[in-house]
C-alpha cells in the first residue's frame, strides 16, 4: 500500500509540470502576438472636461489651471481635487488637496497625484485604494494602467475600516481589479500584532475561496482535530487546495484538490487524500495504554470535462478508494450524496436531429458490485415531424459489451454483447377539445448470451398506446392581501390526462436473459395511467405565480395469464401551496391501495423573511420537514435561523425519530459578525457518534469554505406538468 503514497505524489508533480509547460507556451504565444500586431486605426481622441470654481486656460503653455471643487472627466475616469494643472497636449496632470480618481475598476484617494489621462497612469502620495472586496493603503499608490494598481510600503485587506482588524502588509502589492492581488514577502497582522510570514500571496478576485481555512474541533471518532486547507495558485491554469489535517485518534492525513482549466485537457479537478491511519484504543493520545492499529487508507478522484468542438463534449470521472468506507469516514457529506461513486468516460455528440453517445464504465473498486459497459454506444433520434404531416418518428438504439461483476470475494462475471433498437411512430391530433396522440413502436434486441450461456437470442417486442389530454380554465376576479393570504385575481386550470400503454409478450422472456438493466426485464404488460392536475395561478409583484398546485395520479395495471382482470396501483399525490411571499408548503404521498395505508409521505413548511432586500441576508427563516417511509424511516427535521442584530445570530438544526424526545441529531451554531470576518461556533450531537465542536473563522469577502460541516434543512423546489 506504500505505493499509493508515491502515486499521489507523482501525479501531483506530473500535473504541475504539465500545466506550467502549457502556461509558458500560452504566455509566449501571447507575447509574440503582442509584438507583431499593429493597430488598424488610431483610437479617436476625447477631450478633457474640466469644471471648477475657477478655471483658467494658459494659451502659451496650453495648460488648464483650476481651483475649488475641481471635477475632471476623461474616458470613463473622474478626478476630483481642490487644485489642478493639466497639460492639454500631453494629458499630464498635477492635482493636490483631497484628490480622488474614480473608475469602473475602483477608486484611489490621497494628498497629491501626478496623473496621465491618456495612459491611465499616475502616482498618488499617502494614498488609499478601494477595489472591492479589497482595500489598501500605502506611502504611494501607482496606477500602472486602467487594470493595474501598485501599493508601495502599505497593506491590503478586506476590512473597510480606517484601522482594519487585519491586513496583509508588504513593501509592494499589485492589485488587478476584478482579477487578482499579488504580494511578496508578506506579513499578516491582526491589529498591530504580526502573526506569520508568507513568501508570496496571490488572491484571485473572480472567486470567493479563502486563502487559508483552519477548522479546529473535537468529536467522538476523531478526538481533538485540526483541519487545514491552504490554497495555491501556480498560474491561471492550475490552482487548488493542499489539505494538512490532524485527528488525535487517527493521526495525520494529507492530500490536494487540484483544479485545472486548459485548452488541452479542458476543465476538471483532481483530488487525492492519504493517511497512515493509527487508531488508538484510549480516549486521548496521552492516556495509557496506547495500543494502536495501523493501516494505509487513501482515495484518488478525477472529474474532468472538455468541449471538443461545438457539437462534441467529453465527461470523465475516476474514483479509486482503499476501502468501501473511506469516503464515509472522512468525507461524509460526499458519502450522503453518492455512497458508491463509479468511474466512466462519456463522449456526447449533439446534432439538431440526433445525438450520439459513447459510454465506457469500468469497475476499479472490487468491493462494489457494478455493471461494466466496455463500451456502450447510443444513438437517439428525438421525435421529429415527418414533412408537413402530423406524424412523428422516434428512434433509440444502443450496442454494448456488458459485464456484471459481483463484489469481492465473489468472482461472478457475467458477460454479453447486446444490440437494442426501438422505433416509434406517433400521431398528434385534436378531436374537439381533446388532444389525441396514438403511437406504435417496435423493439428488436440481440443478445450474444442467454442466462444458460447456451447460445444467442433475438428478442422482438411490440409497443402501442394512446394519450388523451385536455385543459380547462376559469378566471375569478377575487383579491386578498392579509397576513397569511395574498392574491390578486385567480385563474383555475384543470389538466386531466389518460395514457394507455400496451407491451406484447416478447418471444424471449426476461427469465431467459441475464439482467443488466431495465431493457433485459421487459415483459408483457398493459396499463392505463390516469392523472389530474389542479392549479390556481395569481398575479403577485407583476409576476404570474402558482398560488396552489395539486396533482394526483394512479395507474390501472391489467393482469395477464390465468388471472385476468386488473387493479389500480398506488395513488400518488403532490401538493404545492404558496399562500404568501413568506410561506411555502409542500407535500407528497404514496398511498398503497391494496393494503390501505400510506407507504411513504413527505411534508415541508418553509417560512422566511420576505421583506429583506435583494443583497441583504434574511433576518429569520424556519423550516420543518417530515420524511416517512413505512417500516423503514420516520424522521422530522427542523431548522431555525435568526439574526438578533447586526452582530449576533444563531442557527438550530434538529432531527428526531419518531417523537421529539427521541433526538437523532442536534446541531447548534452561534454566528458572530466581526465586521470583515464571520465567526461560527458549532456544537453537534449525533446519536451513536458522540459530539463535535467546530470553530470556523470565515472571511465575509470569501465565504466559500474548504470544509462543509454544518447540517441544514433544504426546502424543495417547485414543479409542474403544465404551463
Amino acid at each position: 500500500m506504500k505505493k499509493y503514497k508515491l502515486i499521489i505524489f507523482i501525479v501531483f508533480i506530473l500535473s504541475l509540470i504539465l500545466f506550467l509547460t502549457e502556461s509558458f507556451c500560452e504566455e509566449k504565444k501571447d507575447s509574440v502576438i503582442g509584438d507583431t500586431k499593429q493597430p488598424i486605426a488610431e483610437e479617436k481622441k476625447q477631450p478633457i472636461i474640466v469644471d471648477g470654481d475657477k478655471v483658467e486656460f494658459l494659451s502659451d503653455t496650453k495648460e488648464i489651471e483650476a481651483e475649488g471643487k475641481v471635477i475632471i472627466t476623461y474616458q470613463g475616469s473622474t478626478l476630483t481635487c481642490d487644485k489642478i494643472k493639466v497639460n492639454t497636449q500631453t494629458k499630464d496632470a498635477l492635482a493636490e488637496g483631497h484628490v480622488k480618481v474614480v473608475s469602473q475598476k475602483g477608486e484611489i484617494t490621497g494628498d497629491k497625484i501626478v496623473y496621465n489621462f491618456d495612459k491611465s497612469e499616475g502616482k498618488i502620495i499617502n494614498g488609499e485604494i478601494k477595489a472591492k472586496p479589497f482595500y489598501g493603503k500605502g506611502e504611494s499608490i501607482e496606477r500602472i494602467n486602467a487594470s493595474e494598481f501598485r501599493v508601495n510600503k502599505g497593506y491590503v485587506t478586506t476590512c473597510d475600516l480606517a484601522h482594519p482588524h487585519y491586513r496583509f502588509q508588504a513593501k509592494r502589492i499589485e492589485v488587478f481589479p476584478e482579477n487578482k492581488v499579488i504580494a511578496r514577502n508578506v506579513t499578516l497582522r491582526v491589529g498591530n500584532l504580526p502573526l506569520f510570514y508568507i513568501p508570496k500571496f496571490v488572491q484571485s478576485l473572480d472567486e470567493n475561496r479563502p486563502r487559508v481555512t483552519l477548522v479546529p474541533g473535537s468529536s467522538k471518532d476523531w478526538g481533538t482535530f485540526l483541519l487545514q486547507a491552504w490554497r495555491y495558485d501556480f498560474n491561471q491554469y492550475l490552482n487548488g487546495r493542499l489539505h494538512l489535517d490532524y485527528r488525535e485518534r487517527k493521526d495525520f492525513a494529507w492530500g490536494f484538490d487540484n483544479t485545472f482549466d486548459t485548452s488541452l485537457l479542458g476543465k476538471g479537478i483532481l483530488r487525492t487524500y492519504y493517511t497512515n491511519e493509527r487508531n488508538i484504543e484510549t480516549k486521548h493520545v496521552w492516556d495509557e495504554p496506547r495500543n494502536t492499529t495501523e493501516r494505509e487508507r487513501f482515495r484518488i478522484q478525477l472529474q474532468q470535462s472538455k468541449k471538443i468542438d461545438d457539437e462534441t463534449n467529453m465527461v470523465m470521472q475516476f474514483n479509486r478508494m482503499s476501502d468501501e468506507s473511506f469516503v464515509k469516514d472522512y468525507f461524509y457529506s460526499e458519502y450522503e450524496k453518492d455512497y458508491q461513486p463509479d468511474s466512466y468516460l462519456l463522449l456526447t455528440k449533439a446534432r439538431p436531429y440526433y445525438s450520439l453517445n459513447m459510454l465506457v464504465r469500468k469497475r476499479f473498486n472490487r468491493y462494489f458490485t457494478e455493471t461494466e459497459r466496455l463500451p456502450e454506444l447510443k444513438l437517439d433520434v428525438p421525435s421529429y415531424r415527418l414533412g408537413s404531416s402530423y406524424f412523428y418518428f422516434l428512434n433509440n438504439s444502443s450496442s454494448a459489451f456488458l459485464a456484471n461483476k459481483e463484489a469481492a470475494p465473489s468472482d461472478l462475471n457475467q458477460k454479453t454483447f447486446r444490440f437494442d433498437t426501438y422505433n416509434e411512430l406517433s400521431h398528434q391530433d385534436k378531436v374537439g377539445f381533446v388532444g389525441v396522440s396514438p403511437f406504435v413502436g417496435v423493439r428488436e434486441t440481440y443478445f450474444s448470451n442467454n442466462i444458460d450461456k447456451s447460445g444467442d437470442e433475438l428478442r422482438n417486442v411490440l409497443y402501442s398506446g394512446i394519450n388523451l389530454s385536455t385543459k380547462f380554465y376559469k378566471l375569478f376576479d377575487k383579491s386578498n392581501d392579509t397576513l397569511f393570504f395574498r392574491y390578486n385575481g385567480l385563474r383555475h386550470i384543470i389538466t386531466p390526462s389518460i395514457t394507455y400503454s400496451y407491451i406484447r409478450k416478447p418471444n424471449v422472456t426476461s427469465a431467459e436473459l441475464i439482467q443488466y438493466d431495465t431493457i433485459d426485464s421487459i415483459g408483457k404488460a398493459s396499463d392505463l395511467k390516469l392523472s389530474l392536475e389542479n392549479k390556481l395561478q395569481t398575479k403577485r409583484d407583476l409576476k404570474t405565480v402558482d398560488f396552489l398546485r395539486y396533482i394526483v395520479d394512479s395507474t390501472y395495471i391489467f393482469k395477464h395469464g390465468q388471472d385476468e382482470g386488473g387493479s389500480f396501483s398506488n395513488i400518488n399525490s403532490d401538493l404545492e401551496f404558496l399562500p404568501h411571499n413568506w410561506i411555502r408548503l409542500d407535500a407528497d404521498s404514496v398511498y398503497d391501495r391494496r393494503n390501505k395505508y400510506f407507504s411513504s409521505g413527505n411534508f415541508d413548511i418553509y417560512l422566511h423573511d420576505a421583506k429583506h432586500k435583494e443583497n441583504e441576508e434574511e433576518k429569520w427563516s424556519f423550516g420543518l420537514g417530515r420524511r416517512f417511509e413505512r417500516k423503514i424511516s420516520n424522521q422530522t427535521t427542523t431548522e431555525l435561523k435568526y439574526r438578533l442584530n447586526d452582530k449576533w445570530g444563531f442557527r438550530i438544526y434538529e432531527r428526531w425519530y419518531p417523537r421529539f424526545d427521541n433526538l437523532l441529531e442536534q446541531d447548534y451554531t452561534i454566528v458572530r459578525d466581526l465586521h470583515c470576518w464571520e465567526m461560527e461556533i458549532n456544537y453537534n450531537i449525533t446519536r451513536g457518534n458522540g459530539s463535535a465542536i467546530w470553530l470556523i473563522m470565515r472571511l465575509k469577502a470569501f465565504p466559500e469554505m474548504a470544509f462543509d460541516m454544518n447540517k441544514s434543512y433544504h426546502q424543495r423546489k417547485a414543479g409542474s406538468q403544465s404551463e
